[in-house]
C-alpha cells in the first residue's frame, strides 16, 4: 500500500495551483485595478470569511470571525487612508462598524443566527466575491483613465516663480485611482554652460493625504522655481542673468502636452 494517499496528493496539487492563482492576481491584476475595486474586493473577503463565522460553528466559526474580523479592520483602514476621510467620515465608519459587530455578537448570543450551516456561509462569500469581481472586471477593461497634461509657459520673467501647470484628470465615470505625478527639472544656460535649477511643484491633493483622484475629478497644481537660487547658480558658474527668458521642453513641439506617470520633464531657460 502507498505510504502518501492519492486525496493528499491531489490536495496538494490544488494548494500549489491555487497559491500561484493568488500570487498572478495580486501581482498582475490587483495592483493595476483601482481604489475602489481593491477596497470591494478586501470587503468582499472579509464580509465573506465573517459569514463563515456566523453561520458556521466549531473551529470553522472561530477562524471566520478572527480572519474576517482583522479583514474588516484592514478593509476600513484604506476606506480612511484612500478616501481621504476627514474626522465626519472616519466617525461613521468606526460608529457603522461598531453597530455591525455589536449587532453580530447579539443575534448569535441570543441564538437568532450561528450553526446555520456553512453552505449558508459559502453561498454568501460567492455573491459577495462574485459582485466585486463583476466590479473589478468592469474596472479591467476601462484600461488607463489617469490623464496627466502640462503647460509650460514660452516667456517667463525673473519676478514670476511659476513657470506652468500640471492637471491630473480621472477619466473613469466610476472608480476612484492613485495617481503619481512626473516629476521636473529645470536647466538653464548659455549654451557653453548649463545649470541645474530647483523645480517646487505643488501638492495635488491636502497635505497628508492620500495620491488619489476620484472619479471624472481634476485637480492642478503650479510647477514653480526660486529665482534666488537661480541667480545663486549664475553666479558660481559666472554666466549673466537676464530679466526674463524664452522656455521650451525637450523632447516636447509644444508647451502644452500629456505624460506619462513617473516621467521625468526638463523644462529649458535659454
Amino acid at each position: 500500500m502507498s505510504p502518501v494517499s492519492p486525496s493528499v496528493i491531489a490536495y496538494g496539487f490544488g494548494a500549489v495551483f491555487g497559491i500561484l492563482a493568488v500570487v498572478y492576481f495580486a501581482r498582475d491584476i490587483l495592483l493595476s485595478l483601482s481604489v475602489t475595486s481593491k477596497l470591494a474586493l478586501l470587503y468582499a473577503g472579509s464580509l465573506s470569511l465573517l459569514a463563515v463565522g456566523v453561520f458556521g460553528d466549531g473551529t470553522a466559526s472561530l477562524v471566520g470571525f478572527v480572519t474576517g474580523g482583522a479583514g474588516y479592520a484592514v478593509s476600513s483602514f484604506y476606506l480612511v487612508k484612500w478616501y481621504n476621510r476627514q474626522r465626519v467620515g472616519r466617525f461613521a465608519i468606526s460608529a457603522i462598524s461598531a453597530v455591525l459587530f455589536v449587532g453580530l455578537g447579539w443575534l448569535l448570543s441570543s441564538g437568532v443566527v450561528g450553526g446555520a450551516g456553512i453552505e449558508l456561509a459559502g453561498t454568501t462569500g460567492v455573491v459577495l466575491v462574485g459582485a466585486a469581481l463583476t466590479l473589478a472586471a468592469v474596472d479591467r477593461n476601462e484600461g488607463e483613465v489617469i490623464r496627466y497634461e502640462v503647460t509650460i509657459a514660452e516667456t517667463i520673467d525673473t519676478e514670476t516663480d511659476r513657470i506652468g501647470t500640471i492637471e491630473v484628470t480621472n477619466e473613469s465615470a466610476l472608480f476612484r485611482h492613485a495617481f503619481e505625478l512626473p516629476s521636473f527639472r529645470c536647466v538653464v544656460g548659455d549654451g557653453k554652460t548649463k545649470q541645474d535649477i530647483p523645480v517646487i511643484v505643488g501638492s495635488v491633493v491636502d497635505s497628508g493625504a492620500a495620491a488619489t483622484i476620484g472619479a471624472s475629478e481634476t485637480r492642478g497644481a503650479p510647477i514653480q522655481i526660486e529665482w534666488r537660487a537661480v541667480e545663486k547658480r549664475f553666479e558660481e558658474a559666472e554666466l549673466p542673468s537676464r530679466d526674463s527668458y524664452e522656455m521650451s521642453v525637450a523632447g516636447e513641439d509644444a508647451h502644452r502636452f500629456t505624460t506619462e506617470a513617473g516621467e521625468t520633464i526638463t523644462v529649458e531657460l535659454y
